[in-house]
């Protein structure tokens, strides 16, 4: 059986409506890897100072969130 396109369900944006969504996005992934970036150094400085620290396995874990989050943003 042969499948139809509905392509009568999917938005079409005007070029404006398009540049808001791609700059939206630039913004939240800007945020994302700013907050990243700080994520890490943070948890530079704490592996120097006790690398087995119960803080350091929290910040490793937010970074590994943070990461998981950009990558689903960049695939939907």
């Amino acid at each position: 059986m042969k499948r139809q396109c509905h392509l009568k369900s999917v938005k079409r944006f005007t070029k404006k409506e398009d540049a808001d969504v791609k700059d939206h996005f630039k913004t939240v992934a800007r945020h994302v890897t700013t907050s990243a970036a700080s994520v890490l150094d943070e948890t530079w400085a704490i592996w120097e100072i006790d690398p087995s620290s119960k803080e350091l396995r929290e910040k490793f874990s937010l970074l590994e969130y943070y990461l998981d989050y950009l990558k689903r943003l960049c695939e939907e």
